[in-house]
């Protein structure tokens, strides 16, 4: 097939399909009228993000004072 006939193929398609279906002129206006109500949403820190990011400064502390970060610091400002 080519794509003409793909594109052809599919618009009758649709049009069996969705020839039953009937128009709300009324719809529109309902939808947008709704969506002007809504308030924004406010963005949250999820807890399992904020566990994770605990987690990763955790492991990040550790492996410096394995390495020995702190030790040499120390040493540098005495």
């Amino acid at each position: 097939m080519t794509d003409q006939q793909i594109r052809q193929a599919l618009h009758e398609a649709l049009d069996r399909r969705l020839s039953g279906m009937q128009e709300d002129p009324f719809l529109a206006p309902r939808v947008l009228a709704g969506t002007k109500g809504e308030k924004p949403m406010k963005k949250k820190l999820s807890l399992s993000l904020a566990v994770a990011l605990a987690l990763i400064l955790m492991a990040s502390v550790a492996l410096a004072a394995g390495l020995g970060v702190f030790d040499k610091l120390a040493e540098r400002f005495d």
